[in-house]
């Protein structure tokens, strides 16, 4: 059995799956080629006040250049995403939030996950330290606070999946433009200061799918830009 299950801070509510009195996260599995990406590692000062840091975020954006599973799994995701609104009032619920692809044709996804979280937010939250691949001059370390912290769920991680070796851990600084990679992510509804509610797609994971077959992507990539 599926259902909402809500959060007081922040204010938000997330897909899960329910058995008895257990409840789990329902998390999806995504496939396409990177268009665009911020991830790290950080290698500069972000220069930011401290009051704007939690808005700072890692994402990728994905296409399908195309094709029909990258354009069935964004079929997929807009039924669930009217599941969501029909749990909320009518009109309330803003649209996924796809946009036309930058190359290729058909439609593009961003899914995203803050470096941060407000302490007041995840009170009870397990703090975890940046890692060396994320943050390898520890500007990100330095900004932690009383009020600032980085928790499980603000971590991403990041693989390389080989046909014959399955998934092995792999550093970010190895992703490109043009990379066929798979992501898992949650769908998170978040409201607003008005009176609406947007769906975010929240990174978990981002998985380089075997390197043998980048080389194809990317010059398809590079001649669509």
């Amino acid at each position: 059995m599926y259902g909402l299950i809500f959060s007081k801070s922040p204010a938000s509510w997330r897909l899960v799956k329910q058995s008895g009195d257990a409840s789990e996260e329902v998390v999806f599995t995504m496939q396409g080629v990177i268009e665009s990406k911020n991830l790290p590692p950080i290698l500069e000062d972000p220069k930011v006040p401290t009051n704007k840091a939690q808005f700072l975020t890692q994402s990728v954006t994905l296409s399908g250049l195309g094709t029909a599973m990258f354009e069935e799994s964004l079929s997929a995701l807009k039924e669930m995403h009217t599941v969501f609104c029909r749990q909320f009032p009518e009109g309330r619920v803003l649209p996924l939030p796809t946009v036309e692809s930058s190359v290729g044709v058909g439609e593009s996804l961003t899914f995203s996950n803050r470096y941060f979280t407000k302490r007041s937010e995840g009170p009870h939250m397990k703090t975890v330290p940046f890692s060396s691949v994320v943050d390898p001059k520890k500007f990100f370390t330095r900004m932690l606070s009383s009020t600032l912290i980085h928790t499980e769920e603000n971590e991403v991680q990041y693989f390389t999946r080989y046909s014959d070796l399955g998934y092995l851990p792999a550093g970010p600084q190895q992703f490109r433009l043009g990379d066929i990679v798979e992501v898992q992510f949650s769908l998170v509804v978040y409201q607003m200061r008005t009176q609406y509610y947007v769906i975010k797609p929240m990174l978990y994971s981002i998985a380089l799918l075997d390197p043998k077959y980048a080389n194809v992507s990317h010059t398809f990539f590079m001649y669509q830009i």
